[in-house]
């Protein structure tokens, strides 16, 4: 069984690892989320290592060779450790990785000794990150590469975490509304803004749970809107208001800025806004809804 250890407070992926002891623990990467629950980075990485402190005696630990958390809390563990990443060091990693335009993301795949050219309609490299977590998982199973390799092309990303949405005229849509935390979205607004569009429209709710720097982190959020090169800004919520101050301190001008309450008001004004050729960025933290933005632009731009 694959399980996933989620955790939004020290002591859950304690309790979670009585209930199923890991044979392979995999932690994928310390990033500024749940800050509401932590004081600091560190703290998150304690408690993302108690899945090791819960792990069988036995047990793989399958670690971001390239996370130096991740890495620091992994420092102690006695048992067999493979590294993923896009480093030198890393077991399973990518490399010579290029964006084929709006299709694929085409990389070398190193697995062990072997290696192979691997294409995969990616983005971001958080998808590819997760890509190399799998695969390193694969091999603590002991999976022989040629056992892989055909799965791989039958990956597909899930409808809200990332993946492109073809609306008419030929309008382009990110749907990455699954949730959102300051990590995330920098990686997404660098990630997209070099592809080739008429214009880039970033629709972006509030981050939730980021604790005491929750109007600096949407600030910083604003400003790399606009240094990122994105022509309008919609925001979505009370906290995502912050993000419009930071674009604006950022160079963007107030014409490109929209500031909504709610998906409703916003979908209204994105439809009037839209034209043939763009690109639409739409995330944020699940309790905004703003996946009903998605819903309306497939309805009427389908």
């Amino acid at each position: 069984a694959v399980l996933e250890m989620a955790m939004s407070a020290p002591g859950e992926i304690k309790t979670l690892t009585k209930i199923a002891p890991p044979d392979i623990a995999v932690i994928t990467n310390i990033k500024p989320v749940h800050l509401k629950f932590f004081n600091s980075l560190e703290e998150i990485a304690l408690a993302k290592k108690e899945i090791l402190d819960g792990a069988k005696n036995d047990a793989i630990a399958v670690i971001n060779g390239d996370d130096p958390l991740v890495k620091k809390i992994a420092e102690d563990w006695k048992g067999k450790k493979i590294l993923f990443g896009l480093s030198a060091g890393c077991e399973v990693r990518a490399q010579n990785i290029q964006q084929v335009g709006w299709e694929r993301m085409s990389f070398e795949l190193r697995y062990g000794n072997r290696e192979e050219k691997i294409s995969l309609p990616f983005f971001y490299k958080s998808h590819l990150y997760n890509f190399l977590a799998a695969t390193a998982a694969a091999k603590a199973l002991s999976v022989p590469f040629e056992d892989i390799l055909p799965q791989i092309i039958t990956l597909k990303l899930l409808s809200n975490r990332g993946a492109l949405v073809c609306l008419a005229k030929n309008i382009r849509l990110i749907d990455d509304s699954y949730n959102s935390n300051p990590a995330a979205l920098e990686a997404a607004l660098k990630a997209l803004a070099p592809l080739p569009s008429k214009r880039k429209i970033a629709v972006l709710g509030d981050m939730l749970e980021l604790g005491g720097k929750e109007i600096e982190y949407h600030i910083q959020a604003g400003k790399q809107v606009a240094e990122s090169g994105w022509d309008f800004l919609v925001t979505v919520g009370i906290l995502s208001q912050h993000m419009a101050e930071g674009a604006l301190s950022s160079g963007m001008r107030a014409d490109q800025i929209f500031s909504f309450k709610n998906s409703k008001e916003a979908a209204k004004e994105i439809l009037s806004l839209i034209q043939e050729g763009d690109l639409i960025l739409v995330k944020s933290s699940r309790k905004i809804e703003i996946e009903k933005i998605i819903e309306r632009l497939k309805m009427e731009r389908q």
